[in-house]
C-alpha cells in the first residue's frame, strides 16, 4: 500500500549530531524516499477470487461476498482474500477451491498460506491453503484433512467466512 503522502510538508535529514540537517520539500521526499519504497514493496491491487468445488454441483455466492487483494514484490505474490457466506449461499458438492490472482510457480506448490475459518455460531478454526491447480487453492483444516467442503470442518451458514493470507512464488 502506498504511503499516505498528504501529511508530509518537510523532512529533516539529521546529520547525526542533532544540530544540523536538510529540509526536503514534498517533491524531494516523493522522488527520493517514497517512490522507491512503493516500487520495492508494490501497491495492493484488487481482484475478485472465484469459488468453485471439485464436484459436479458448483456453489453459488448468493447474498455472500468475495473480496481479494494482492501485491507483487519481484517473483513473490502477497495475497489476502475473504469468502463470506450469506443467507442465500449454496455450497456445492466437493472440496472448496479458490482462485489466486497470479498463477503460482509449479516448482513451489507446497507453500501453504494461512487460513482462518470462522463459524459465527461456535468459533474459529485455523487451516492452510495449498496450491491445487495453476491458479487455485485448496483449503485444509483440523476436521477436514482431505479439504474443506460444505460440511467440514463444520456446516457452513450465513455469517461464516474463510480468510486466506500469505505469500507464494509466481511463475
Amino acid at each position: 500500500m502506498p504511503i499516505n503522502r498528504a501529511p508530509f510538508n518537510a523532512l529533516i535529514d539529521d546529520s547525526g549530531n542533532g544540530l544540523t540537517g536538510s529540509i526536503w520539500n514534498k517533491a524531494a521526499i516523493k522522488t527520493t524516499l517514497l517512490d522507491p519504497i512503493d516500487a520495492e514493496v508494490g501497491t495492493w491491487l484488487s481482484y475478485t477470487p472465484v469459488w468453485t468445488t471439485t464436484g459436479g454441483t458448483q456453489p453459488t455466492l448468493g447474498s455472500g461476498y468475495m473480496i481479494g487483494r494482492y501485491r507483487l514484490q519481484g517473483k513473490t505474490c502477497h495475497v489476502q482474500l475473504r469468502l463470506g457466506f450469506g443467507a442465500t449461499t449454496t455450497y456445492g458438492v466437493g472440496v472448496f477451491l479458490l482462485t489466486l490472482p497470479v498463477a503460482f510457480d509449479p516448482q513451489y506448490t507446497n507453500m501453504p498460506l494461512a487460513c482462518y475459518l470462522q463459524d459465527a455460531s461456535v468459533g474459529a478454526y485455523l487451516g492452510v491453503a495449498n496450491a491445487y491447480l495453476a491458479n487455485q487453492l485448496v483449503i485444509y483444516a483440523v476436521g477436514a484433512p482431505n479439504g474443506v467442503n460444505s460440511a467440514l470442518p463444520f456446516a457452513w451458514a450465513s455469517g461464516d467466512y474463510i480468510e486466506v493470507n500469505g505469500a507464494y512464488q509466481i511463475a
